[in-house]
């Protein structure tokens, strides 16, 4: 079957509607159906998308296809994503044609951003198909008033007897900025594929129907299609989309027909500042850009993100694009020093088995913003570790921090470290401390300050 993307236009009222409509092809008998997203959006005009990305998979036992859908959007108060991303934006899901009723639904809330002004979510849904399949969705506006459209293409025949493909996955910050002239010229896109395919990527084309008003919205921008790595180093300072497709293709034999073809769409900034390069937020977590990290389903995972600033400015919101159901803590600055730190935890389910994508940057108080780092969070039940030992959803356990690595919890040397606040005497503990004093003095009330110890009022001195 095909999805047929539908055009709107706005009114007043305060939902924006996305039509979608699936039709079947005229040799295959095959359901039909009408999907109608509501983004509960409190706004009098349209020009509210900023991006976003599809993926499939085949799910055996239900003999269907699941498809994942990531929208970005503008950030607005009100926005029931923007104020609380334990919320969810409500849909309806119709059908047309002799199916199941109507479907009420939720699009999960993933991530919120003031400082680079947007919200996030994700939803699956499921159809049965047998055959290489396109899926179109489009619609207004991007926020110049640009339409946009997405494009997705399903091959469920076997690849191989008895495998069928899956699409790989991508991801990226909805909004990247990048400081002209200092060096931040080229984006990975991280990319990544459960069947191990080789995964390329190239620019989405017009006419394919695959990028609506966006297509080739990056002028000077350079694709290397293999390594998917956008360099921007010609590119002037402005506003820019950037329409991808990620396609993957059999990594054994020379064919260049991809099995599937997925669309990632984001906004890049180029911007000029008065500030020295050398005073651009950076990261300072433990693990590089690309890192994969293997979890168990219903295992809990959890990470330290660390980033510095300059001495005239602070850190003021991590960044991120991440998977349904990751939870973030307070930034949190060491000290008063330049360094700040955010705590995130995520738990994954069944449902989420294979590559998951986790983006972050780090963006400073005056706009600032760090190179983009992507980790793959791959779940499987194969692994055979689960270990949570010293660890709460915001972190370590009090006394506790992080090793090297990000996952295992060791004791703080309070003592070494300086944080104690021991006036004279400190001892470690596993997971704690304790102060103690000289002699001729004792702890004080706060069990960590000495005070005198007056012998001679006291009649212990034994002078005579």
């Amino acid at each position: 079957f095909f999805f047929k993307g539908v055009r709107f236009y706005c009114s007043d009222r305060e939902a924006d509607y996305i039509l979608i409509k699936l039709s079947p092809k005229s040799n295959r008998k095959m359901l039909a159906w009408l999907v109608t997203w509501f983004l509960l959006i409190e706004t009098v005009h349209c020009s509210h998308f900023r991006g976003g990305t599809a993926s499939w998979r085949y799910n055996a036992t239900a003999d269907a296809v699941e498809f994942t859908r990531r929208t970005f959007w503008v950030y607005r108060p009100g926005l029931n994503c923007a104020d609380d991303l334990s919320n969810s934006v409500f849909a309806t899901y119709q059908c047309s044609g002799t199916c199941v009723p109507q479907q009420q639904d939720y699009i999960n809330c993933t991530d919120s951003s003031t400082s680079l002004a947007f919200v996030t979510g994700e939803r699956k849904f499921a159809y049965r198909v047998s055959s290489r399949q396109e899926g179109l969705f489009s619609s207004c506006c991007w926020f110049d008033d640009s339409a946009w459209q997405f494009k997705i293409v399903a091959d469920v025949t076997s690849k191989l007897p008895g495998v069928v493909n899956t699409s790989p996955v991508s991801l990226q910050l909805p909004v990247i900025r990048i400081q002209s002239g200092c060096g931040q010229g080229t984006i990975s896109i991280p990319v990544a594929d459960a069947d191990g395919d080789v995964v390329k990527c190239r620019w989405a084309l017009s006419s394919n129907q695959e990028c609506g008003d966006v297509c080739q919205r990056l002028p000077n921008g350079s694709l290397d299609k293999l390594r998917c790595k956008l360099d921007l180093s010609s590119v002037g300072v402005g506003t820019y989309i950037a329409a991808l497709q990620i396609e993957d293709f059999s990594p054994v034999n020379n064919i260049n027909t991809s099995y599937s073809s997925i669309p990632l769409q984001f906004t890049i900034e180029v911007y000029t500042h008065s500030g020295q390069c050398a005073d651009l937020p950076y990261l300072s977590s433990g693990l590089s850009n690309g890192s994969r990290i293997s979890i168990k389903p219903n295992c809990m995972w959890t990470y330290t993100i660390a980033a510095s600033s300059s001495s005239g400015s602070r850190i003021s919101e991590i960044v991120m694009a991440s998977p349904v159901g990751l939870k973030t803590y307070n930034l949190t600055q060491i000290g008063n020093s330049s360094q700040w730190y955010i705590n995130v935890c995520w738990t994954p389910d069944a449902t989420q088995l294979g590559p998951n994508i986790f983006c972050y940057a780090a963006v400073d108080s005056l706009q600032r913003m760090s190179t983009t780092q992507c980790l793959v969070l791959y779940v499987s039940a194969d692994v055979q570790f689960c270990n949570s030992s010293g660890r709460t959803c915001s972190g370590c356990s009090i006394g506790y921090s992080f090793a090297s690595n990000n996952e295992t919890c060791i004791d703080n040397d309070e003592c070494t470290l300086g944080t104690s606040g021991c006036t004279q005497l400190c001892n470690n503990t596993v997971g704690s401390y304790t102060c103690s004093c000289n002699t001729g003095y004792k702890l004080a009330a706060d069990n960590q300050t000495c005070s005198d110890i007056n012998e001679c009022s006291l009649g212990t001195s034994g002078c005579t």
